[in-house]
């Protein structure tokens, strides 16, 4: 029995090992690399969608934050008419402000990109698979950079201007509770 259970440990061990070994191609290989496949083309044209559709995203969410800066001044204009301390919400804004600017900046560099579309033709098909991974790469790059160059500051914004509205909500009596009688 022990025979046995020590061969089929032994021959299970000798299977794991490869009986025949791979080989590198060398450095002078001129071999081309396969042509790119039906799925290949695909994927790149999704992500080509998709980087594209997160790029007018954020392009409309720029523009929509650029209209919130007015409200966001008047609100601080009307708090200022009633004394009340609005200098955590001017200092967010004006944090608010340069960042908006910073990413507007850096997502306009996008357009080039959009209208170069190195890597596909104009209806958005790949014409050349490693110009069109570099492109969604790069717009990619762009989206991300736009992202970060927010750094929070419209949400450090808008916990400000909740700080003010709860500093300053208005207090309601206390109602006194109905007697039974």
């Amino acid at each position: 029995m022990k025979v046995f259970l020590v061969g089929t440990i032994l021959s299970l061990g000798f299977l794991s090992f490869p009986v025949l070994g791979a080989h590198a191609a060398g450095l002078n290989d001129q071999t081309t690399p396969p042509a790119p496949t039906q799925q290949t083309s695909t994927r790149l044209q999704a992500a080509w969608s998709r980087v594209q559709k997160t790029y007018q995203t954020q392009g409309a969410m720029l523009t929509k934050a650029a209209s919130q800066v007015s409200k966001a001044q008047a609100l601080i204009d009307k708090a200022n008419e009633k004394g009340w301390d609005t200098s955590a919400v001017q200092a967010a804004l004006t944090a608010f402000q340069s960042a908006l600017q910073t990413a507007q900046s850096v997502h306009d560099g996008g357009a080039s990109i959009i209208s170069a579309h190195a890597g596909f033709d104009a209806s958005g098909n790949v014409v050349d698979p490693t110009q069109a991974k570099a492109t969604i790469q790069a717009l990619r790059q762009v989206n991300q950079n736009t992202r970060s160059a927010m750094d929070g500051t419209g949400k450090a914004l808008i916990a400000a201007i909740k700080a003010l509205r709860q500093d300053h909500r208005p207090t309601t009596p206390a109602t006194p509770a109905p007697t039974n009688s």
